[in-house]
């Protein structure tokens, strides 16, 4: 599944953290037919939109407020996609496990760092442990995919989604093409077009960086791009892989989606009866 996100990074905007995830995309694509099955879109809240509020109401204008802006919680982002996977994959909720799915990126970054750090902001496991497993302990960046796929060495491989494109012929939207989209929706079109002309060329998705929960060290597929492939094995997986059912059973993504609505609550700064 292709999954891009947006994030700002110091001075984005008012009551704004030092970085902070403001939206979501995910594509889900069919492999047989190599094509799209469905698509997830949520902006997301700033966390200090809730928390700080009142005293920004007190500092600045307020015509710098959007009261009626679309985005949800983070832990609202989440239930949702919850809710959506099974009808996409055609299971129920209970049935879905890890190796059901593949987060495809154009970087390492959105997986392995900054969507599980938002699972733990404003406090450590606001976001249930287990959960943020089953998403976030394995992916595949496509920036790994072309230095493989295509036998590349590191000065020749794209280091980025529109460079990528172009590698591929893939035609890249000018930006006026794009002002009616946000910055992730674009991202995220561009990402599922390259993923589907890799597919049609012959490629076969699997991971590319793994680890045995979404806080570990991570381990990687290929050397980092600053190291030669010539004569370097594949890094070895170590250890068997955890499964899912081992850390809370079938029915614990049914369990975690019930909850989530107390989480949100709790995001929020409201208190529970």
């Amino acid at each position: 599944m292709p999954l891009s996100s947006s994030r700002v990074s110091g001075g984005g905007g008012i009551g704004c953290p030092e970085e902070d995830l403001l939206e979501l995309c995910i594509v889900a694509v069919d492999l047989e037919s190599c094509s799209e099955a469905g698509r997830f879109h949520r902006f997301v809240r700033p966390l200090q939109w809730d928390r700080q509020d009142e005293s920004m109401r007190k500092q600045y204008s307020e015509t710098c407020f959007a009261d009626e802006s679309p985005a949800v919680p983070f832990t609202d982002a989440l239930a949702d996609i919850l809710d959506w996977l099974p009808g996409i994959l055609d299971v129920e909720i209970d049935d879905i496990s890890p190796e059901d799915l593949l987060f495809v990126t154009a970087r390492d970054w959105d997986v392995q760092t900054l969507l599980p750090r938002r699972c733990n902001v404003p406090e450590h496991g606001l976001v249930d442990q287990s959960l943020q497993d089953f998403f976030f302990a394995r992916w595949c960046c496509l920036k790994d995919v072309f230095r493989s796929f295509f036998s590349l060495p590191n000065e020749a491989a794209p280091n980025n989604l529109r460079a990528m494109a172009r590698h591929l012929g893939v035609r890249v939207h000018s930006p006026l093409e794009q002002t009616r989209r946000s910055p992730s929706m674009d991202e995220s079109s561009l990402l599922v077009r390259v993923t589907l002309d890799l597919l049609k060329k012959g490629w076969k998705p699997e991971a590319t960086a793994w680890r045995s929960n979404a806080s570990a060290q991570t381990e990687f597929l290929l050397p980092s791009r600053g190291d030669s492939l010539e004569g370097v094995p594949k890094i070895q997986r170590t250890g068997v892989k955890r499964n899912f059912a081992d850390v809370g059973g079938s029915t614990l993504l049914a369990e975690l989606a019930q909850g989530f609505k107390q989480a949100a609550m709790q995001e929020q700064g409201f208190g529970t009866a």
